[in-house]
C-alpha cells in the first residue's frame, strides 16, 4: 500500500512535534539541528577595529567597568583598554586588547600572533590580558577545554593562560547570531569573570575568585600570585 503525499505530510508533523517534545524534555539537540548549527558557524559582526572597540566601550558601560584608553605600558606600549573593576570592596585592574574578526573560524595562527601581542602588554604590566572580542555560540567550557583535539579559541586559552593571557568571548544564541547570550572572561581552563550572576563559578561581581591570580616566573619557578585588589583613588 501506497501513502498519498498528504498522509506522509501528516506522519512526518507527527513525527517532528513528538521528536520536539521528547528533546525539549531531554535538553538534547536534534542531530539535524546539530548539522546545521555545525555549517554555519557563528561570525563576528565588526569588521574593523573601530566597530569592535566601540561595541566593546558600550559593553564595559553596561557591566559597570571603567577604563583608560591607549594605556601605556612601561616599554611605552599602548594597549587597547585597562580595565577598572570592583571587587571586594575595591578595585582590581586587567587590560583588554580589541581585534577584530575573531569568531569560530579564526585560524590558531591569527590567535597566536595576538596572543604574543597580547602577552607582552601582559609582561608589562604584570597583569592578565584578554583578547577580545570572540564571538561563539559554544558553551564557556568549549572555550578552554584540553583533550588530543581541541579549537584554536581553546588553545589560545589553554597555552596563553600560561602567559596571563585569556580571551573575551561572546556567546551567541544557536538559533539568533545577533543575541548574545553570555559573556565571559577566560583565564587558564576556567571563567575568570562571567555576565551570568548565576554562574556556580563566579561571586556576586562576576568574578571568579579561583581564577583571581597570575603567574608569576623566577628563573624555572613558577608560582600563582592573587591579584592585588586595590583600594582609594588610584
Amino acid at each position: 500500500m501506497t501513502l498519498g503525499t498528504k498522509t506522509l505530510d501528516t506522519n512526518l508533523t507527527r513525527v517532528i512535534a513528538g521528536w520536539s517534545r521528547s528533546l525539549r524534555e531531554t535538553g538534547e539537540s536534534s542531530p539535524v539541528a546539530r548539522v546545521t548549527q555545525e555549517k554555519k558557524p557563528v561570525r563576528n559582526p565588526f569588521t574593523t577595529e573601530e566597530e569592535c572597540s566601540a561595541f566593546l566601550r558600550n559593553q564595559f558601560s553596561q557591566w559597570g567597568w571603567l577604563y583608560r584608553e591607549e594605556f601605556k605600558t612601561r616599554s611605552n606600549k599602548a594597549i587597547d583598554f585597562l580595565i577598572k573593576a570592583r571587587h571586594n570592596g575595591g578595585y582590581i585592574f586587567f587590560g583588554v586588547e580589541c581585534k577584530k574578526g575573531m569568531d569560530e573560524l579564526t585560524a590558531a595562527t591569527t590567535f597566536a600572533d595576538h596572543f604574543e601581542q597580547a602577552r607582552a602588554y601582559a609582561h608589562d604590566l604584570k597583569m592578565p590580558v584578554f583578547v577580545g572580542p570572540i564571538f561563539t555560540r559554544h558553551d564557556p567550557s568549549a572555550s578552554y577545554k584540553g583533550g588530543p583535539n581541541i579549537s584554536a579559541i581553546a588553545g589560545l586559552n589553554i597555552f596563553g593562560g600560561r602567559s596571563n593571557v585569556g580571551s573575551l568571548i561572546f556567546q551567541t544564541d544557536w538559533h539568533n547570531d545577533k543575541r548574545i547570550r553570555e559573556q565571559y572572561a577566560i583565564m587558564r581552563g576556567d571563567i575568570f569573570w562571567s555576565s551570568n550572576k548565576d554562574n556556580r563559578h563566579t561571586c556576586e561581581n562576576g568574578f571568579n575568585p579561583k581564577r583571581l591570580n597570575i603567574v608569576s616566573t623566577t628563573g624555572s619557578k613558577r608560582e600563582r600570585v592573587d591579584m592585588k585588589v586595590w583600594h582609594g583613588n588610584r
